[in-house]
């Protein structure tokens, strides 16, 4: 899915437009040459940012957030501001507001590399429309740093290229080898373009030796749209996001293979480990390809079609990994439920193997005279110290008249049952006891 978003940054193409204009005055060419071509002359972009952020004490965000911003389109009802430049070469920085659908906590204004993303550097807990001037916690989690300020201001979206924020010249100027006149107007050989029938140069007679050329009309072209802020945003982020996604797609395949090629000579406890490794990363890769279409706008009537194109196979891929991850998920679910049941069951045998280790070692430690059978001193003890009761003698009849009627004492078989006895005897005594102890406490409150 590795796609080529392009160079560097988003703007316009560049061309002749970007060269600088002959020097004001430059002579006319001479006697019986013939003008150079005519090219476009386009006024530099000029705008006021809409937020300047200075100060800040942090020696490492500080530099980040420092700068100015202009504003780009709105999220959450408030406008989303980018820094003019990019900081580690290519992160853009961002001054967003996300208002309460995800607690209190996430609400306000942020500074980050992408909206609603988990990597911040400041944060205020403001809903107002705009960015406050101080207040700000530098970094998000410490308290507010009182000398960072932002200051709101300016034209709030940058103007259309070719357009200047003040009286310039709105419109571009056409020249063929001379400089601009002061007002603006249109120049063709040294002459504003209303003089060409005054010169003499009949409409539609070719020139002739020194007569002024003027500039031949070209049929009009559909243009494609120039690439704006949102465009030049939304593909910056997936240049950053696009090659993690296919990592981890890439990751699960190779997991999801070596699983196949080795599970019949694992374990049943390293058969269910590499299985939860593999539905990690599974839910790892599927977050990644819903990150990336997540960044894919809905409205991509700005953009161009070799954009939309690339958009296109983005989600398609992302689609398809998801899809691949899925596959991947219900061919494990059975192996690993498999390998679950059998780890049960030896984990079952195994307590079961070590508690009766542990009865055999009680019943070795009371059969005082080794004859295999517990005699009533015998069982007092054994009451004492694996039940930790006294049992009353009215209980220990019960017992022996069930357990040992014909015998000198109890015998290792009939353990389970003793226990189970035991444990009888001792619940009716804590009953037993908490019935007094209420008829003790009834008796006081009526005296």
């Amino acid at each position: 899915m590795m796609m080529a978003w392009g160079g560097k940054g988003y703007g316009g193409p560049k061309g002749a437009f970007g060269q600088a204009p002959p020097a004001f005055g430059q002579a006319p060419p001479a006697f019986g040459q013939a003008p150079p071509a005519p090219r476009v002359i386009l006024p530099p972009t000029q705008a006021e940012p809409a937020l300047r952020v200075s100060g800040g004490r942090d020696l490492t965000v500080g530099p980040i957030v420092t700068g100015t911003y202009f504003e780009v389109f709105q999220n959450h009802g408030r406008p989303v501001y980018k820094k003019n430049g990019q900081v580690s070469g290519s992160l853009d920085v961002l001054c967003y507001y996300w208002d309460e659908r995800d607690g209190p906590q996430l609400h306000g204004w942020w500074f980050g590399p992408r909206i609603g993303g988990d990597a911040v550097w400041a944060h205020h807990p403001s809903s107002e429309m705009l960015p406050p001037a101080t207040g700000w916690r530098v970094p998000y989690y410490g308290p507010p740093d009182p000398s960072l300020t932002v200051v709101c201001g300016g034209a709030n979206k940058r103007p259309a290229p070719g357009v200047l924020a003040g009286p310039a010249l709105k419109q571009p100027m056409l020249m063929t080898g001379t400089s601009p006149s002061p007002g603006g107007q249109q120049i063709q050989g040294g002459l504003p373009a209303g003089r060409l029938q005054s010169s003499g140069v009949p409409a539609g007679v070719p020139p002739q030796g020194n007569q002024l050329v003027p500039p031949a009309r070209q049929p009009p072209q559909a243009a494609e749209p120039e690439e704006d802020s949102l465009t030049s945003l939304v593909f910056a982020h997936l240049e950053l996001v696009v090659p993690k996604a296919e990592a981890k797609a890439d990751a699960l395949k190779k997991l999801a293979a070596s699983l196949q090629a080795e599970q019949s000579g694992l374990g049943h406890d390293a058969l269910l480990k590499r299985c939860e490794e593999v539905e990690a990363s599974a839910a790892s890769s599927k977050a990644a390809q819903k990150e990336c279409i997540d960044l894919v706008p809905a409205d991509q009537k700005g953009m161009t079609q070799a954009r939309r194109d690339q958009l296109a196979s983005l989600v398609t891929k992302a689609n398809s990994f998801t899809r691949e991850a899925e596959q991947i998920l219900a061919k494990v679910k059975p192996l690993k439920q498999q390998a679950q049941e059998a780890v049960d069951v030896e984990t079952r045998k195994a307590a079961a193997a070590k508690e009766d280790e542990r009865v055999a070692a009680a019943w070795a430690k009371h059969d005082l005279d080794k004859d295999g059978l517990l005699n009533r001193q015998e069982l007092q003890l054994y009451v004492q110290d694996e039940h930790n009761f006294e049992i009353s003698e009215d209980k220990m009849n019960s017992i022996f008249s069930s357990l040992a009627s014909d015998k000198a004492g109890i015998a290792k078989e009939d353990l389970p049952r003793l226990r189970m006895m035991v444990g009888i005897a001792r619940e009716e005594a804590k009953a037993k006891q908490r019935r007094l102890q209420a008829e003790s406490a009834s008796t006081t409150r009526a005296s």
